[in-house]
């Protein structure tokens, strides 16, 4: 996939379309009125937004550590900052910590 340039999180304002990249801090599965929500919660150094994949338990790459990079609408999802069943990619977490 294609992006654009990503913006730092810290930046990001409701109703903008934003591309956003950082690492996978949490992973988490959810209820969110009665379907599952797979909630990431991606962060870069100036802050950290929610990225939910709703309908999922699990997404490919989606994993602690992992380089992800989403772009969609900045929302709200559980009062946090979230973007809503992005197009993302990932990068496997290196052994060392970092980013393939």
């Amino acid at each position: 996939m294609n992006f654009g340039p990503a913006i730092p999180i810290g930046t990001i304002r409701h109703r903008q379309r934003a591309v956003v990249a950082g690492v996978v801090r949490a992973v988490e599965v959810r209820d969110f009125s009665g379907v599952p929500a797979l909630e990431c919660t991606l962060a870069d150094t100036t802050g950290s937004i929610l990225i939910v994949f709703l309908g999922r338990r699990k997404v490919a790459g989606a994993v602690v550590g992992a380089h992800l990079t989403a772009e969609g609408m900045v929302g709200v999802h559980r009062r946090t900052p979230a973007i809503v069943n992005p197009e993302f990619t990932t990068a496997e977490p290196r052994a060392e910590g970092g980013v393939a």
